[in-house]
């Protein structure tokens, strides 16, 4: 795909998916937010022209209070030792927590396809996580224990779905694959 820059064919790609977005005035830097099964969350892309960069961040928008930093710091640690294609920030003085993931391309053109699948997996991760997160802050949760709990709430979840429908199902709009996109 080729447009007049990167940061146009980010948009274009967005408009095709029918994700609405902001972009910042005069800045390479879009906002759009999505709903998932455990929240709503808001995102930015971050293009960086010249170094040929698209950078995803999406917020959890949780408030970590200083008392509980070092337990959701170690959940951070947990979750981002077995990130593949992303991984999660955690702003520890300000109690801050993001999900990122990026890419860089090598020549003039962005496959649609590889935003799809960072803005997915951007999502996803941030959406399937965030249990993990409320269950540490809101429910004196150990770290481990509330990873397992998500892993476990997702293989209960994956072999509800493989019961009622023994064929994985693809396709459509890209918020679809999350549930309602929220845009």
């Amino acid at each position: 795909m080729k447009a007049a820059s990167l940061v146009e064919n980010v948009k274009s790609v967005l408009e095709e998916e029918e994700i609405t977005f902001q972009q910042e005035t005069g800045e390479p830097l879009l906002h759009l937010g999505f709903a998932g099964r455990n929240g709503r969350f808001r995102s930015h892309i971050a293009v960086n022209e010249k170094a040929r960069r698209v950078l995803v961040i999406t917020e959890c928008h949780l408030n970590v209070p200083p008392e509980q930093r070092t337990a959701v710091a170690e959940l951070v640690a947990r979750i981002n030792n077995n990130a593949v294609l992303g991984n999660y920030d955690f702003d520890i003085d300000e109690g801050a927590i993001h999900y990122r993931t990026s890419f860089m391309l090598d020549g003039d053109d962005l496959d649609a396809g590889l935003l799809r699948h960072t803005l997915f997996a951007n999502w996803a991760s941030t959406d399937f996580h965030f249990p993990a997160f409320t269950a540490v802050l809101y429910q004196g949760m150990p770290p481990k224990e509330a990873l397992e709990g998500v892993k476990d709430a997702l293989l209960k979840h994956s072999k509800e779905e493989a019961k009622r429908s023994p064929s994985p199902r693809f396709g459509g709009r890209l918020g679809g694959l999350l549930g309602d996109s929220g845009n």
